[in-house]
């Protein structure tokens, strides 16, 4: 988790590990296509505390990853029709050499950014 607020301020501490605080280790998120590879549905596996909706649809900004630094958005939807978008997840580092994919979900008030929280994870196959 990081705190935005006291990041921006360079206010320590900014970070804090919530794994040893939370089951994370059993945190799995899968995100399902259809036979076109066109985003369909997701849910949330595990004992976490529920940061975005558990389970729901998804689509993404772009299609391709960008060949720039800005991450990839990730759109979470209650409905199928995904006109109710309830999050975005932000796709900040896609496996390579480390084998690892990382989320980040950012919180705001008023547009700005107060509170996110980021994910690592690895492929449970």
């Amino acid at each position: 988790m990081i705190d935005q607020f006291a990041k921006a301020n360079a206010i320590e501490p900014s970070e804090q590990n919530l794994s040893a605080l939370f089951n994370y280790d059993t945190f799995q998120i899968e995100f399902n296509v259809d036979e076109k590879m066109k985003p369909t549905s997701y849910q949330v596996f595990g004992d976490v505390p529920p940061l975005f909706q558990l389970s729901g649809y998804w689509d993404l900004n772009t299609a391709y990853q960008s060949t720039g630094s800005q991450a990839i958005q990730i759109y979470l939807y209650s409905n199928d029709q995904k006109t109710d978008k309830t999050d975005t997840l932000l796709l900040t580092s896609v496996p390579g050499s480390n084998q690892e994919m990382e989320l980040q979900l950012v919180r705001t008030s008023s547009g700005t950014p107060f509170v996110s929280y980021v994910f690592s994870l690895n492929s449970n196959n």
